[in-house]
């Protein structure tokens, strides 16, 4: 049953990322590219669920990879349209800039990880190592979490 949660906050989680980052979106085709890599994301789930009925209920870090690497292109295309529009104001500033910054800095460095997982010989000294690192870089995120909440709030006109 916890693997079970462990898949559906999977996707939980990438709807979560991908309906925040899409809001801060400016460009339409950048946001069709995140639409696109969302769906992928799903279809891909799905397939391997019904492909392999005893995915649903257990451990595939394969999709946790994948996972990374798709919220890490999403976070990547926020810069690229971050830095293709007009400065504004300064993005130190930005509670976005900052929560994205975090999620690209966890995702990008996990992924690898939970690829090659699937591959290891699961022993008790790769677990506590990358139970470690995971821990560390979930550290990093919530203080990229705090900076942002930290930002100055911003008035609209």
């Amino acid at each position: 049953m916890d693997c079970l949660a462990f898949n559906l906050f999977s996707i939980l989680e990438i709807s979560v990322i991908f309906l925040f980052i899409s809001k801060k979106i400016y460009k339409r085709k950048i946001r069709h590219i995140l639409k696109a890599l969302f769906s992928i994301y799903i279809i891909l789930c799905v397939i391997t669920w019904m492909s392999f009925p005893k995915a649903i209920i257990s451990n595939i870090p394969y999709l946790f990879g994948l996972e990374g690497i798709i919220i890490s292109t999403i976070c990547l295309l926020y810069f690229y349209d971050l830095m293709q529009s007009p400065p504004a104001e300064r993005i130190w500033g930005r509670p976005d800039f900052w929560v994205i910054s975090g999620l690209l800095l966890y995702f990008s460095t996990t992924c690898p990880f939970y690829l090659a997982l699937g591959g290891l010989k699961y022993t008790p000294v790769i677990n506590v190592t990358f139970t470690t690192i995971n821990y560390c870089l979930y550290t990093l995120l919530f203080i990229a979490f705090i900076k942002a909440f930290l930002c100055p709030i911003r008035i609209q006109k």
